[in-house]
């Protein structure tokens, strides 16, 4: 409560300020709010403050103040799901950490750019720039690496072993682990896809055995992807639990 408290007597202080001072002042007490409201994860006053920060005209913000604004954004992109957006804001906010020599924010935000590109299904090829190649071999950045290959190619317990892992290390990062989950989440159904195509039929018990999966899990996601044509000559039978592959070829 103090911090907000103090916060608005200095921006009363703006007005008697020249409009250059009062834009970088103004983003750097945007950023400092960013940071109160992060800690609190109060999402729509986050996503308010930062559309104020694109209103800011005529300045060049301290790399520290930027870096804060685009993770922010970054943030505001990925719940908004507009992933392309939210992979240039973090890839930005990175190169500000990057300059300001955070190492803690660097690995984070790389973090950050990795689960967005696994979601967007897009190559990492922001990882080639000579900014992001030195920490390729940074040991938490190596688990992420394993998580693209692994879910790449649909290595299922490989998979599952080391999202189990990174799960555990990053309890603490809410956002990371609502997206981490995301994640999880399109492997369970890629894999199913994947695992019924050499059989013509496959009762839903073995792919709930085979694939770890729930049986209620198996038959929402089959329903969901059969009413959304994602998936075709697939029927299932609710009552016999059974998956049967109409394109299956003998």
């Amino acid at each position: 409560k103090e911090g907000h408290e103090l916060l608005q007597f200095l921006f009363s202080k703006l007005d008697k300020m020249s409009e250059v001072t009062k834009s970088t002042h103004l983003l750097e007490l945007y950023s400092i709010q960013i940071q109160l409201y992060s800690d609190s994860n109060d999402i729509p006053k986050l996503k308010e403050l930062y559309n104020k920060t694109l209103s800011v005209q005529s300045t060049i913000p301290h790399p520290r103040i930027n870096a804060i604004i685009k993770e922010c954004g970054g943030k505001m992109y990925m719940r908004d799901e507009n992933l392309e957006r939210a992979s240039i804001e973090f890839y930005e906010s990175f190169k500000n950490y990057d300059e300001i020599g955070n190492q803690s924010k660097r690995i984070l935000i790389l973090k950050y750019l990795i689960i967005t590109s696994i979601l967007s299904n897009n190559e990492i090829n922001k990882f080639e720039s000579q900014e992001t190649k030195f920490f390729l071999k940074d040991e938490e950045i190596l688990k992420y690496i394993k998580l693209i290959n692994t879910f790449e190619k649909l290595e299922h317990d490989a998979f599952t072993e080391t999202l189990k892992n990174i799960l555990s290390l990053e309890q603490k990062d809410e956002f990371l682990v609502q997206h981490l989950r995301k994640i999880e989440k399109i492997f369970k159904l890629q894999t199913l896809i994947h695992y019924i195509k050499p059989f013509k039929r496959l009762s839903v018990s073995k792919l709930c055995e085979r694939l770890s999966l729930d049986y209620d899990f198996i038959e929402e996601s089959f329903l969901n992807l059969l009413n959304n044509g994602q998936i075709k000559n697939i029927k299932l039978d609710l009552i016999e639990g059974v998956v049967y592959n109409e394109a299956y070829a003998a």
